[in-house]
């Protein structure tokens, strides 16, 4: 299966971008860990990298945080 039919079964909303040789992972991001979540705020600003698994009530918290401060 590949990503985007996973991603039209799932119906997400959002692109999906294939990274195979890292030049955006890591050359702009410095992913070094999976999972990593990166924050970013209605202007396009990283607010936050986090490497590792967060508990979903903080994910929820910093979203929630990020959309408040959007409106």
């Amino acid at each position: 299966m590949s990503p985007w039919s996973v991603r039209l079964e799932l119906g997400l909303p959002f692109p999906l971008l294939l990274d195979a040789r890292t030049q955006v992972s890591y050359g702009l991001y410095r992913v070094i860990g999976i999972p990593t979540s990166v924050f970013v705020d209605k202007q396009g600003t990283i607010r936050e990298i986090i490497i590792g698994a967060i508990p979903l009530e903080e994910l929820n918290e910093k979203v929630e945080s990020l959309l408040e401060a959007a409106e």
